[in-house]
C-alpha cells in the first residue's frame, strides 16, 4: 500500500509553494492559469485528496456539533419509555437543524 500524497508532494511536483497549492484548491481564479494548470496536473497525477481534518485544524472549525445527555440511558432503565419518545424527537430535530446549517451532529451520553 503506497503512502497517500500530501500537499508537500503536490507543491514539489508542480514547483510551487504549499500556499500556492492551497490557493489553487480554494480560490482557483486567484492564481494565474498556467500555475493553476501545473498544480491541478500534479493533484491528478498524484491522486491527492485534501485532508478534511487538516482543513478543520487550519480553519479552527470542524463542522461537528456535540450534544451530550448526562442521563441518556436512564429513561429506558427506569421504564419511562415516554421520555425516550420525547428524547427521540429532540434528537431528530437537532440533527435536522444541524444538517440544514451544514453541520453533523455527534450525540453522547452517560453509559
Amino acid at each position: 500500500m503506497s503512502k497517500a500524497a500530501t500537499v508537500y508532494d503536490v507543491a514539489d511536483r508542480a514547483g510551487v509553494s504549499i500556499a500556492t497549492v492551497s490557493r489553487v484548491l480554494r480560490s482557483p481564479d486567484a492564481v494565474r492559469p498556467v500555475t493553476r494548470e501545473r498544480v491541478l496536473d500534479a493533484v491528478a497525477a498524484l491522486g491527492y485528496v485534501p485532508s478534511g481534518s487538516a482543513r478543520g485544524l487550519a480553519e479552527r472549525r470542524t463542522g461537528v456539533l456535540g450534544l451530550y445527555f448526562p442521563g441518556f440511558d436512564a429513561a429506558e432503565d427506569d421504564g419511562r419509555y415516554t421520555s425516550m419518545l420525547f428524547l427521540d424527537e429532540v434528537l431528530r430535530g437537532a440533527e435536522l437543524e444541524a444538517w440544514k446549517q451544514g453541520f453533523v451532529l455527534m450525540v453522547g451520553g452517560r453509559t
